[in-house]
C-alpha cells in the first residue's frame, strides 16, 4: 500500500521508493535533454 510522502515509512514503502527512482530517472532525463539543448542554443 502506498502512503503519502508525509507517512513514509522506509521499512514499508519499497513500491514507494520504486516509484520515485522511477521518478528521478525521468527527471535526470529530462534535466541532461534541456542541459544538451542548452548547449546547442550557446554555440
Amino acid at each position: 500500500m502506498l502512503c503519502p510522502p508525509f507517512q513514509f515509512n522506509p521499512y514499508d514503502d519499497t513500491l514507494l521508493l520504486a516509484e520515485l527512482e522511477d521518478q528521478f530517472d525521468d527527471i535526470e532525463d529530462r534535466l541532461i535533454l534541456i542541459a544538451a539543448a542548452l548547449i546547442i542554443i550557446d554555440t
